[in-house]
């Protein structure tokens, strides 16, 4: 039940983003077209709930295409992932809620963003991070949306954090998870922990 999907808004941007670029760009609408596609085919499909993580930022690039195709020059992305980690096994569309939260609250208070995404490991761990330099979250709000994450009978504001975070935890355990850290007006990073699964491994 905590797996994500499309939020309509998205889909209607990425509908009258395209109405615009058929008659604009044609082919810039068939690359939409094409990415769009792409998103809908792994949304339906992969019905186990562990993909590899190449397949997860395969999807994240051209969630972020879109995006870009959107925002312009508002927008500049970074993938960078450690190679070696790609073919470890991670929950499916786990790190899209954490660059749509970016996108949408650092895109608040500034005119450009900037989202990096990158892996490392550490330890028997995978660890995820997804940085920008947005508006960041003041003091207090900080304390309440890390507080909202740990209270399962919360109504969370940030709800694809929240469930990226449960997804975590049931899976792997309470030390897993999602953590935040931010500076006012500066940026935020979120830092997505969970244990590191290898393809071939039999977990």
């Amino acid at each position: 039940h905590l797996e994500q999907q499309f939020k309509p808004h998205f889909v209607f941007n990425v509908m009258e983003a395209l109405r615009y670029e058929i008659v604009i760009d044609p082919k810039r609408a068939s690359d939409m077209v094409v990415s769009f596609a792409n998103l809908m085919r792994y949304s339906i499909n992969y019905g186990s709930t562990k993909v590899t993580l190449q397949t997860d930022i395969e999807y994240i690039n051209d969630y972020l295409l879109l995006q870009k195709m959107r925002y312009n020059r508002r927008l500049e992305y970074k993938i960078d992932i450690d190679e070696e980690l790609l073919s470890c096994k991670i929950p499916k569309l786990l790190i899209q809620p954490v660059v749509e939260n970016s996108l949408k609250h650092g895109t608040e208070n500034t005119r450009f963003i900037r989202i990096l995404i990158s892996g490392h490991r550490v330890g028997d761990h995978l660890e995820l991070y997804v940085e920008d330099n947005g508006g960041g979250i003041s003091p207090q709000k900080l304390e309440e949306l890390r507080s909202s994450l740990e209270d399962e009978n919360t109504n969370p504001n940030h709800i694809g954090l929240y469930n990226a975070h449960r997804v975590l935890q049931l899976l792997y355990g309470s030390e897993y998870g999602v953590s935040i850290d931010s500076e006012y007006q500066k940026g935020t990073k979120v830092t997505v922990k969970l244990l590191l699964e290898m393809e071939d491994d039999n977990v």
